[in-house]
Formats: C-alpha cells, structure tokens, sequence
C-alpha cells in the first residue's frame, strides 16, 4: 500500500509536469525562449497583444459590415441563396487580403501561427488535452473569427497555395450560409418589431 509520503510525491510531479505545460505552452505561443531576458519577454508578449487587438478590431468592423450587407440586401427583397452568395464572395474576398497579407508580410495578425505553436507543445506534454484545445481553437475560427486562421493554422498541412485557397473556400462557403441565416434572422426580427410599434 503506497505510503502518504508516496502520494505526495506523485501529487507534486503530477503538479510540476502541468505547471510545466502551462509554461511551454506560454512561451511557445509568444516564442519566448529560455535564455531570452524579461526585456525581450515582455517586447514579444505586448507586439503580439498589439497584433491580436489590431486584428480583433478590423474583425469587429467587418462583422458590423457583412451585417450590414444582410440587411440591406434582405430589405432590397434579394432571396436567401442570393444573400448568401454575396456573403461568400465577401467573406472570401476578406479572407484572401488577410492571408495574402500575412504571406507578403510576415507579420501574422491574427496570431494562429502562435496558435499552433502552443497547441502543439500542449501536445506534446497531454496529447488529449492539445487535441481539445485543437478543436476549440479549430472551431471557433471557423464560426465566430475569421476562416484565414484555420488555413493559416494548418499550413504545414496544407504546404500549397491551392490547397489553402480551397479550404479557404470551403470554410468562407459554410461560414456565409451560416451568418446570412443568423443575421436574417436578426433582421426578420427587427422588422418585425418597427411593425408592431408603428402599427
């Protein structure tokens, strides 16, 4: 029978290996390394706060757009497929002149690259718990932000232009059909409400 000393013993390993995860993972993410000074730390963790801010509020904007668009377009009497074709040439267009800026650039503002890298050093230290970080990340870029990141995510996958194009495709074609129908609904309900107050 294992004495308490045993037990504890696997109790602090078991908390060093996760304290050890959650500062790989920290350091992955912002590509800190272990000889790098709090200096050229915090310069790393405030360029990336900067990127993620300048790309969340470009994000933010574009949703209020693409909206807008919706909404317009359903006042106007355009039908639902037609609402949302436009939407995915938008969303496509959108998300063509952030990879292609991130290509061009090498600046990566919408941080998956550093997504990757942390999900894969999780992976490394727990391979179920990068695999539902993985997922979450995954989603989460597919529905609510922008499609570019999962392509931008999976480029070593991925290796090839077209490749990336046609999942860029693939993943802007759902995510219009997706928007245009919560957004309509939206807007069905809107006009719904000015009916009844100006009744």
């Amino acid at each position: 029978m294992p004495s308490k000393h045993d037990e504890e013993g696997v109790e602090g390993t078991s908390v060093s290996g996760a304290l050890s995860a959650v500062t790989d993972t920290f350091r992955a993410f912002f590509r800190i390394r272990k000889g790098d000074g709090a200096v050229v730390g915090g310069v790393r963790v405030a360029t990336a706060a900067i990127k993620r801010t300048a790309y969340v509020v470009a994000d933010y904007w574009l949703a209020i757009l693409s909206a807008w668009i919706v909404g317009f377009l359903t006042y106007r009497g355009l039908g639902f497929w037609q609402i949302a074709l436009v939407m995915w040439v938008y969303d496509l267009v959108v998300a063509f002149v952030f990879l292609y800026a991130n290509e061009k650039s090498g600046h990566d503002i919408t941080l998956a690259e550093s997504f990757r890298r942390a999900v894969d050093e999780l992976h490394r230290h727990s391979k179920f718990t990068g695999m539902l970080v993985l997922l979450g990340v995954v989603l989460r870029a597919t529905i609510w932000d922008g499609p570019e990141q999962v392509v931008i995510f999976f480029r070593k996958e991925l290796r090839t232009m077209f490749r990336m194009s046609a999942l860029l495709v693939l993943i802007t074609s759902g995510q219009a059909i997706f928007w245009t129908w919560i957004y309509g609904l939206g807007f069905e309900g809107v006009s719904e409400l000015v009916g009844h107050l100006f009744r």
